[in-house]
Formats: C-alpha cells, structure tokens, sequence
C-alpha cells in the first residue's frame, strides 16, 4: 500500500522535533531533518499540525543559545515578538486545516503529546490518521537521538516529559501581559488559559510590524534567488 506523505507543522519549539522523532521509529516511516516541501507538488499529503501554549514555546525559543538558529529580519528578541509569530504561524496552520478538511488536517497538542497517560493514546491517533498502525517503538527514542551538535534539544535524551517549560515561572508578569496583548485570544481559543480577550493596539502594531518585516524577509530572499549575482555562486543542483 502507497501511503500518503504527511507534513509536521509548528510554530518553532513546539514539539515539532520530538513529534519527528517518535514518527522515525515507525518501521515504515522516514521522516527526513527538513521537509523543504510545497504543497502544491504533494497536493494529497496529509498535515499533522502540533500546537504547544504559546508563552511555553516562548521561553523555550529565548532560551536557544545565540548562532543556532538563523536571524530573518522578523527575528524574536522578546516574549511580544515570539507572539507575533506563535499567532501568525498557528494561524496560517489552522486556515490551511480548514480548507483542506480533517480527512488531511490533524491537530495535535504538545502537551497531551508529553502527558504519560495521554503520549500513547494520540500517537495512536496520529498513525491512524496517517493510515499507520502504531509500534511501541515509537516511544523508545531515549538514546538513540544524537544531540551533540544542537545542545538545545536535550530533552530528547530523556523520555517525553510534562512541564519542561513553564511561563507561570520563567516569564515576568510584564512578558506575559505583552504576549497576551498580541495573542491572548487566540490562547483562550485553543483552550489555554489567558487573560485578554483581544488584542490591544499596542499589540495590534506589534503583529502589524511582524507581519511587514517577515514579508520583507521573504520578498528579498527570492529577489536574491533571482540576481544573476547570486545564481553563479549557487547554481541549481
């Protein structure tokens, strides 16, 4: 049976990796580092989307030691600036879900995905959506991941676990609030516990700017892949 190829989408420090991770071990699966895929080349493939709370995934994206992850102009620097793009990102996932239809969308929640009572039953419900049957081995990862050249995956050295980042702890109230002026409906949307409703101006602003430098960021790069400066330096391969 020809399966269909499936993506794993996420806002970064999400669980995307681990989700990659446990799906690796499936014994008919082989799920490469990078998918640099277009959906229009694999228009029956199937999206499992991985949401994590956003102020988590926050302070597990500040936390990132400097030169590992490459700076675009829209580059977080604050909890504000990883909102934007937690909320943008999530977004853009759950439209494309919409359109095409639970048959090729999935969401899955990072933290029912790490809960030990909870890990099993949705990888169960990830293989079935994806037409697999599950193997134990998937949850068997714990040691067989290198990590030596990315030091900020370590928690893929131990067992899936609840609470590696928590906001209630590592981010100020200060940070909170301003995540929560750019995003804080779209957590309560998702079932996270949030204070605002909406967003604020300041935090409308904030996503505005975002929104234009990323833009800007994307824009420029394929004026680059366009220059016939650049083209003899990086011929196609």
């Amino acid at each position: 049976m020809i399966l269909p190829s499936a993506f794993v989408l996420g806002v970064r420090r999400s669980g995307t990796t681990l989700l990659r991770v446990m799906l690796d071990r499936h014994s008919q699966l082989a799920v490469p580092q990078c998918l640099g895929l277009l959906e229009r080349l694999f228009p029956r493939a199937r999206d499992v989307h991985l949401i994590r709370d956003g102020r988590d995934a926050a302070v597990s994206f500040l936390a990132i030691p400097e030169g590992i992850v490459t700076r675009t102009w829209a580059h977080p620097r604050s909890a504000a600036d990883f909102a934007c793009q937690w909320r943008s990102e999530v977004v853009a996932a759950r439209c494309l879900g919409r359109r095409v239809g639970a048959d090729r969308y999935l969401d899955v929640r990072y933290e029912a995905l790490v809960a030990h009572f909870e890990r099993e039953l949705r990888l169960r419900r990830v293989c079935a959506f994806l037409g697999l049957d599950y193997e134990p081995g998937m949850l068997a990862y714990p040691g067989t991941v290198d990590v030596s050249r990315q030091p900020h995956q370590g928690g893929l050295l131990r067992p899936p676990t609840p609470g590696l980042r928590d906001w209630r702890r590592e981010l100020s109230s200060a940070e909170t609030a301003s995540f929560e002026e750019v995003a804080g409906d779209l957590l309560a949307e998702l079932g996270y516990e949030a204070q605002r409703a909406a967003p604020s101006p300041r935090g409308r602003l904030r996503l505005l700017s975002y929104e234009a430098r990323a833009g800007s960021w994307c824009l420029a790069g394929k004026l680059v892949d366009r220059s016939p400066l650049w083209a003899p330096r990086y011929p196609p391969a």
